[in-house]
C-alpha cells in the first residue's frame, strides 16, 4: 500500500469516526427528552392503576350490596309481576291493557311491568372526553344562568374534545364583536355533571353576579383523576381563551379543583395570562408550588365543612405566606363545604365580587402606560366604578369622574395625570386586597 493510499483510507476513518461521534452526540441530547416523557407516561400509567383498583372496589362493594338486596328480597314474598298486551300486525292499533284490568284480577296495577319506550339513536347522550363519565346533558343540560353547552378542542392527547358550559353576559351574546368583557373566571372543581353540581354553581354565578360585572365564566366538565399533568391543563385554559376571545383570567378552583389551579397558575407558559386565583376549601396538603404562585390569591373556606376539614386553613395560609403577591381569606361560619351557601353570608359575597374587581383591575392597570394621555381603557373605567370611595381618593381619583366614566386627577388635571394615578391605583389594591378589602376607611 502507497503512502498516498493509505493517507486516504485514514481520512475516510477519521471522517467515519467524526460522523459517528456526531450522530453518539445528537442521540446523548435526545435522551433527557425521552427519558421525561417517560416518566411523564410512567405517571399516568400508575395513575390509570389507582383508578382500576378504585374502580375494582367500587364493583366489590356493589356485588356485596347486590347479594345482601337479594338476600333480603328473598325472605319477602314477591307481588306476582304479570303484563297483558294485545298483538297487532299495525303499529298503530298496538296497545298495553289498561291497569284497570290487573286490578279487576285482583293484581296490585303499581307492581305490573309496564313496557319502555325505545330509546333513539338521538336520545343517545354523548360523552366528548374519555376521562368523563357523564354528559352535561345527562344532568339537563348547561343549567347556570347565561349558559351555553360547547366543546371545547384542547389539542391534548388525553383530554381530547371537552364539553364545558359557558357562561356571557348577555351584551356579548348580542353583540360579540363590540361587547367590553371585563375578564373571563374559569371554574375547576373535578366532580362528574349532576343536577346537585349545577345547582351548586348556578347558585355561585346568582350570588357573585359575575355576568353582571361584565365577566364570562367557564365551566368545563374536568373530572376527579390523578393522571392529568400541567400540559393538560395548560390546554385547556388556551383552549376556553381562544374560544371567548380573551387573553387572561381568573382561576376558581374548589377541592380537587384547587389543587389543579394551583399547578395552573404556577405555570411558566400561563404565567403573564393569569390574573388571579380563588380556592374554595382546597384539599389537603398544601403543595410546596404554592410559594410560586405569582398572583393575588383567595381562600375560602366554611367552617362547618364536613370534607374538607376547616382545620387545613392554617396549614394553606402558611403555604401561600410570604409571596410577593397578596393573599387574603374570608372563612364563612356555616355552608359546609358548597360553595353557592357559603355565599349566602353577604361578607363572603362581598369578599369574591371585591377581589374579582381587584384582581381583573390590577393586571389592566399594570399594562397602562405612566405617561399615558390617553386615558384608562374601558374595561379599566368599568372595573374602577366598583370600588369604594374611599379608595378611589386615595389614588387620586375623582369619585364623580368615575361614576360618569371620564377619569381626571383629584388635582384638577384632565387625563394628563391619568398614568401617574393609575400606577398609585395599581400599587394600592395589593394593600386593599391583603387587608381584607374594607369597604370603608374606618
Amino acid at each position: 500500500m502507497t503512502l498516498s493510499e493509505l493517507e486516504a483510507q485514514v481520512k475516510t476513518t477519521r471522517a467515519q469516526y467524526d460522523a459517528s461521534v456526531q450522530l453518539l452526540f445528537s442521540r446523548l441530547a435526545e435522551l433527557p427528552k425521552a427519558t421525561d416523557r417517560l416518566q411523564k407516561l410512567d405517571q399516568r400509567l400508575g395513575g390509570l392503576q389507582q383508578e382500576v383498583n378504585t374502580l375494582r372496589t367500587d364493583m366489590k362493594d356493589l356485588v356485596s350490596k347486590a347479594q345482601t338486596a337479594r338476600t333480603r328480597s328473598a325472605d319477602r314474598p314477591m307481588a306476582k309481576m304479570v303484563m297483558k298486551r294485545s298483538v297487532s300486525w299495525s303499529a298503530q292499533e298496538a296497545e298495553t291493557k289498561e291497569d284497570s284490568e290487573n286490578e279487576s284480577e285482583g293484581e296490585n296495577p303499581d307492581l305490573v311491568a309496564k313496557p319502555k319506550p325505545a330509546t333513539s339513536i338521538q336520545d343517545a347522550r354523548k360523552r366528548s372526553s374519555c376521562l368523563s363519565s357523564s354528559s352535561f346533558a345527562d344532568s339537563g343540560g348547561s343549567g347556570l344562568p347565561g349558559g351555553r353547552v360547547v366543546e371545547l378542542q384542547t389539542k391534548s392527547e388525553f383530554l381530547g374534545p371537552l364539553e364545558c358550559i359557558l357562561c356571557e353576559p348577555l351584551g356579548k351574546q348580542a353583540s360579540p364583536q363590540e361587547f367590553i368583557s371585563t375578564g373571563l373566571i374559569i371554574c375547576l372543581h373535578g366532580n362528574p355533571p349532576s343536577k346537585t353540581v349545577l345547582a351548586e354553581w348556578s347558585n355561585v354565578l346568582t350570588q357573585v353576579k359575575w355576568l353582571d360585572l361584565g365577566c364570562s365564566v367557564a365551566l368545563p366538565n374536568l373530572e376527579m383523576t390523578p393522571t392529568l399533568t400541567v400540559e393538560d391543563l395548560e390546554c385547556l385554559v388556551d383552549c376556553v381563551l381562544n374560544l371567548t376571545n380573551l387573553s387572561t383570567c381568573i382561576l376558581v378552583g374548589k377541592a380537587w379543583g384547587a389543587l389543579r389551579a394551583v399547578m395552573v397558575a404556577c405555570s411558566e407558559k400561563l404565567k403573564d395570562q393569569i390574573e388571579g386565583v380563588i380556592l374554595m376549601a382546597p384539599s389537603s396538603p398544601a403543595p410546596e408550588v404554592c410559594q410560586e404562585v405569582p398572583h393575588p390569591t383567595l381562600l375560602l373556606w366554611g367552617k362547618d365543612d364536613d370534607t374538607e376539614a376547616f382545620e387545613n386553613h392554617e396549614e394553606w395560609l402558611e403555604a401561600l405566606d410570604g409571596r410577593s403577591a397578596p393573599t387574603t381569606e374570608y372563612f364563612a361560619a356555616s355552608g359546609g363545604h358548597n360553595f353557592g351557601r357559603i355565599l349566602e353570608d353577604p361578607d363572603c359575597r362581598a369578599a369574591v365580587r371585591n377581589f374579582t374587581v381587584a384582581a381583573l383591575l390590577k393586571s389592566e392597570l399594570d399594562g397602562v402606560d405612566t405617561n399615558s394621555t390617553q386615558g384608562l381603557t374601558e374595561r379599566a373605567r368599568r372595573l374602577t366604578s366598583e370600588l369604594p370611595n374611599f379608595l378611589l381618593a386615595q389614588s387620586g381619583q375623582e369619585t364623580e369622574a368615575v361614576k360618569r366614566h371620564s377619569l381626571t386627577d383629584a388635582s384638577g388635571g384632565q387625563r394628563g395625570n391619568t398614568g401617574r394615578s393609575s400606577k398609585r391605583l395599581s400599587a394600592l389594591l395589593p394593600q386593599w386586597m391583603a387587608s381584607g378589602m374594607p369597604t370603608s376607611s374606618e
